[in-house]
Order: C-alpha cells, then structure tokens, then sequence
C-alpha cells in the first residue's frame, strides 16, 4: 500500500484560523491594535504581525512581521512563537535557521499550542534541526491530534498507516483521517481493509468525538 499523505509544515495562515476578520477591519481599528502593540500587549503584537506578514491594513513586511512577532514571543506568546518559527523555517524576513525555527516551535508546543505542537512534529519527522525521530514525531502530532488539529489528526493517519513511529494499523489510520475530514486518504486506506475494521474504525470515531465533545 502506497503511503496517502506526506508530513506538510503548517502554512502561517492555517495557525491563524478565525484572525481573518481582520481584512475587514477599518483603518483607524488598526492604528488602535499598532498602539496597543507599541504599548507592549503581546496579542496586538501577534496580530500586527500578521497583518504585515499578509498587508492588512498595513503595507506587507516580512521584516515588520518578525519583529512583531518577537517581541510578542519574547513575552511568551504561543502564537506568535509557532508563527516566528514558520519565518525561521522559510527564510521570510530573516536568515532561514532550522535551529531558530525548532526552538520556537518548541516554547509554543510546551504551552500546549497544537499548530506548535504539530510544527515541531514535522521538524522531528523530517530531522530539521534535531535528529530525526518518527517516536518524537508521532507524540507532538499525538498531543496536537488529541486537541482536535485536523492537520495533526491527518499526520497521526499517515504514521498509523505505515507503521512510523508507531506499530502500524490500519484501523487506528482510519479512525484518525476520519476525524480530520481526509476523505482521500481515506478512500486509499478502505480496499485494505475489512468491513469489521472499518466497522471498528467508525466507532471509535464516534467515541474520540463523544470523549472530546465540548460541552
């Protein structure tokens, strides 16, 4: 069977879902969040970053974002920190440094941050900045997974799926691409396995899902 899926980095964008709104926001709501994070409040700072990184609102710096993004990661800002990360890795705004990018990923995986957690995950898999290892690998997905990062849940299904990391199975591979809405991968997984697999699989979907259900 074919691998489904490889590890993907977490794109900036994805580890800011719901910040979007912003593009919408007026000229003057943007002075408010350059003071705000001129005055040292490190979720302006965070933002801001992110709206020079994408130009909302402000003319688009790589350079801008960085800073912004620091001096939020800098107070320990966990967004911020798996965002300055992304730069790190890419080279945006700064020299590209697998070493910068593994250590900010990490402070933000530490508070719990699951794009953190899953960032670190993939520099783990791929051995960016630190030896590779598929066992740390799958336990940063897995604590990303279990907080309902679809991204994490997918990587969790390839590793299941071939047997990284983890003991391979393919039941585990369902349930998990499942929750993460990877209908291809899933579609690939089926004509490997029976129906009391896929049976089994779906339940404890269900179950994942009642267990983490938000009340």
């Amino acid at each position: 069977m074919r691998a489904s899926a490889i590890f993907l980095i977490i794109l900036l964008a994805a580890q800011l879902a719901g910040q979007c709104a912003v593009a919408q926001t007026p000229q003057g709501e943007v002075q408010r969040l350059i003071q705000r994070a001129r005055a040292g409040d490190a979720a302006a700072q965070a933002q801001l970053g992110y709206n020079y990184q994408t130009g909302i609102g402000v003319a688009p710096s790589d350079t801008d974002a960085v800073k912004w993004y620091r001096r939020a990661a800098d107070q320990g800002h966990a967004r911020a920190q798996s965002n300055l990360g992304v730069m790190f890795e890419s080279g945006r705004g700064v020299a590209k440094s697998y070493t910068e990018a593994l250590k900010w990923y990490r402070r933000a995986a530490d508070q719990g941050h699951a794009p953190g957690q899953t960032n670190l995950g993939f520099m783990y898999t791929n051995g960016r900045g630190v030896a590779q290892s598929d066992t740390e690998a799958f336990k940063w997905y897995r604590r990303a997974a279990d907080q309902g990062f679809a991204v994490a849940q997918s990587n969790l299904g390839v590793m299941y799926a071939s047997g990284r990391g983890v003991s391979k199975d393919l039941t585990e591979a369902y349930m998990w691409y499942a929750l993460a809405k990877a209908v291809r991968q899933i579609e690939n997984l089926e004509p490997n396995m029976t129906r009391r697999q896929i049976a089994e699989a779906k339940q404890r979907v269900a179950e994942w899902q009642r267990t983490h259900s938000k009340n």
